[in-house]
């Protein structure tokens, strides 16, 4: 009889032994499946945040009301304005850069993430979160046209009616949000990136 145990006791570790393997490679499998979904899940949910932090960051220079405290022109910045419209030019445009810094921040942020984007899902979602850099070079330019009616000799800067309003309404934002041409432009194509990021904010199991 003992002749027969050892054989069968081969055959039943060697069985324990494939059959744990096939355990272990379906666990790591499993395993895999997990860390790449968390990973994945982890980088659209920072990069839609970092999108959200880009919008509000723009939304924050639009903001209509400009303190005092934010146009205070210090003793170490040059000589003093020769005149009320360099002094309002001056004040205006420290103003706006102050608030252009947290536009740079968020830019910064988004360029860093944007490279892991683009190891994991290609080249095609960083473009699409590189377009909203137009809203930011449309808000910039229509600052600098308003600095220059600003500090310009000729009457109403030199422009006439309709660029006046539509440089307003690009730097100024609007309570109704529908109203805001601006604001429903950058939205629509963040939009997009929302949808493009969807299908990795669901957790895999």
């Amino acid at each position: 009889m003992d002749v027969w145990i050892s054989p069968v006791k081969d055959i039943v570790v060697a069985l324990a032994a494939i059959i744990g393997s096939g355990v272990a490679l379906i666990g790591l499998s499993t395993w895999r499946r997990q860390l790449e979904g968390t990973a994945e899940y982890e980088l659209a949910r920072r990069l839609l945040k970092e999108v959200y932090q880009f919008r509000e960051a723009l939304q924050s220079v639009r903001f209509p009301f400009i303190a005092v405290k934010e146009m205070e022109l210090s003793d170490d910045e040059g000589p003093a304005p020769v005149n009320d419209k360099d002094r309002r030019h001056r004040e205006l445009a420290k103003a706006y850069q102050n608030r252009y810094d947290r536009v740079y921040d968020a830019r910064n942020a988004l360029e860093a993430t944007l490279l892991e984007v683009e190891v994991l899902w290609g080249a095609e979602l960083v473009e699409k979160v590189r377009k909203l850099y137009s809203w930011d070079a449309e808000l910039y330019a229509a600052i600098m046209e308003h600095l220059d009616t600003v500090i310009s000799d000729a009457p109403n800067g030199g422009r006439n009616l309709a660029d006046r309003q539509r440089t307003r309404e690009i730097i100024n934002s609007r309570g109704n949000r529908k109203e805001d041409k601006f604001l429903s432009g950058l939205q629509g194509d963040i939009q997009e990136i929302e949808r493009n990021l969807k299908p990795h904010l669901k957790r895999r199991v």
